[in-house]
């Protein structure tokens, strides 16, 4: 019985005043607030390329973003573009890739400038990825990094065609491709061995 009641008691400090100790849920404005406060330090640290402290200032951002009731998905795709951008800086290519995907998933993601960023880092992370993946797997892997890069650039420049690092890496990754392609017929292979 005694054990019963200790378990259940209010604690001391929620009965002497119950309004002024208990915390409310911060409101929308609130929180969307807190998300661009940690943007916007995330870019100073990004412009003093600390990166990881970047990383970090987007990560945090992202945590009041996801609390509001309905997440503004032009401040959620920013933060995960942003961060998106430290992880390709920092050789974080699967990362980049992630945060890519999902802010390019978020349904009513429409900024276009934004959007091509967001294309042009994930297929940018895509062909690095495809190059790391040379060196030590199959040319399969090799292959379906390179086409998800090209399928990626294909889409950006049907939205923006002046694009010259887009057009410049869709070069490259058709001029990977097609290595990695002779280097996959039977008499390349016998060549090789």
């Amino acid at each position: 019985s005694s054990l019963l009641q200790t378990s259940i008691r209010t604690p001391p400090s929620l009965l002497n005043d119950t309004n002024s100790n208990i915390s409310t849920m911060p409101s929308d404005d609130s929180l969307s607030q807190q998300a661009e406060d940690f943007k916007a330090a995330g870019n100073a640290a990004f412009q003093k390329s600390d990166i990881p402290a970047a990383i970090s200032q987007y990560s945090q951002g992202l945590v009041p973003c996801d609390r509001l009731a309905a997440p503004p998905a032009a401040l959620k795709s920013s933060l995960l573009s942003n961060r998106a951008m430290c992880y390709l800086k920092g050789n974080d290519f699967q990362l980049c890739v992630d945060d890519c995907t999902t802010a390019l998933n978020l349904s009513d993601f429409s900024d276009p400038k934004l959007r091509s960023k967001v294309l042009y880092r994930r297929s940018k992370s895509r062909c690095m990825l495809a190059n790391a993946v040379g060196s030590s797997a199959s040319s399969v892997d090799t292959n379906a990094a390179l086409q998800d890069a090209a399928k990626d650039l294909m889409h950006l420049l049907q939205m923006d065609p002046s694009n010259k690092e887009a057009n410049q890496l869709l070069q490259t990754v058709r001029a990977q491709h097609k290595m990695t392609a002779k280097a996959t017929t039977p008499v390349s292979k016998t060549l090789q061995s």
